[in-house]
């Protein structure tokens, strides 16, 4: 009796690790606007870009949970959205991630001064423009310019959309500003 309930208890956990790792992977799609930390999609219409947005969880006060970020962004259509507190009155400056496989390679033909859009999932759309567009770094704990310089205070109230180039260190990074005071991102 005790080796049937091994072997069942075994069989369930080696069930529920091949899922998490075709999650991880992936190979199981999601649908995003029902996953918990669903927050809209960011809309780039002169480079034909549209995609989820889910704000992971955080696996501590300061920490985001590198897990849950990789699985959000290894789905097709669906970007990581992690807001980093400014520390001016409450005010988040947001930041999308996403693989450069998956749309955001559009990213290096975004001109400054094009629009972009963030639609909410209460329907409500917020309007940016594009303000800068360059390669950075992510050294895991910040992102930089090319001289080391912290990008998350170059961009109050906006938002920054990042990807990977050629490896995770280098990224594209582009700023985008809100249109005008309606519309921040809350």
């Amino acid at each position: 009796m005790k080796l049937k309930v091994t072997i069942f208890v075994l069989a369930l956990l080696l069930l529920l690790f091949s899922l998490t790792v075709l999650l991880y992977f992936g190979a199981i799609p999601l649908n995003a606007s029902q996953l918990p930390g669903y927050y809209g999609e960011i809309i780039i219409p002169s480079i034909s870009l549209e995609t989820h947005c889910v704000q992971p969880t955080l696996s501590s006060n300061t920490q985001w949970n590198s897990f849950l970020v990789q699985t959000i962004v290894n789905q097709q259509n669906i970007a990581a959205l992690m807001p980093i507190s400014t520390g001016v009155n409450g005010s988040y400056l947001w930041t999308i991630a996403d693989h450069n496989y998956q749309g955001f390679e559009r990213l290096s033909d975004l001109e400054i001064d094009s629009s972009a859009f963030f639609r909410a999932t209460d329907g409500v759309i917020y309007e940016y423009t594009v303000t800068a567009n360059f390669i950075g770094h992510n050294t895991k704990s910040n992102l930089t310019d090319d001289c080391g310089q912290s990008v998350f205070g170059m961009n109050r109230n906006g938002i920054i959309l990042y990807t990977c180039l050629d490896s995770a260190q280098n990224v594209r990074i582009v700023f985008l500003q809100p249109k005008d005071s309606l519309s921040v991102l809350p």
